[in-house]
Formats: structure tokens, sequence, C-alpha cells
């Protein structure tokens, strides 16, 4: 269990670093947002098995 929480942690991490950079360089929070939500729904897409 200690290995799962592990990479919530470092996941919620890499979503806060990549909206910032967003943030910083395309300065649009808009931007930074969807950017922000499209990670982890990518991430939960790719596990969810469809059929």
């Amino acid at each position: 269990m200690n290995a799962a929480n592990n990479v919530i942690h470092d996941l919620m991490i890499a979503i806060a670093l990549v909206g910032f950079i967003m943030l910083f360089f395309l300065q649009s929070l808009r931007n930074a947002a969807i950017t922000m939500v499209a990670i982890p729904l990518s991430l939960i897409a790719t596990f969810i098995d469809c059929c």
C-alpha cells in the first residue's frame, strides 16, 4: 500500500509542476487548468477496461 501512496503523491507533484510550467510559459490560467485536468483523465482512461 505504501508504493501506491507514493505513486499518487508523485502524480500530484507532476500535475502541479505541469500546471505551473504551462502557466509560466503560456501565461494563461485557462490553458494551465485544462492541462491539469487532462493529465489525470488520460491516465484514468488508460486503465479503464471498456470491454
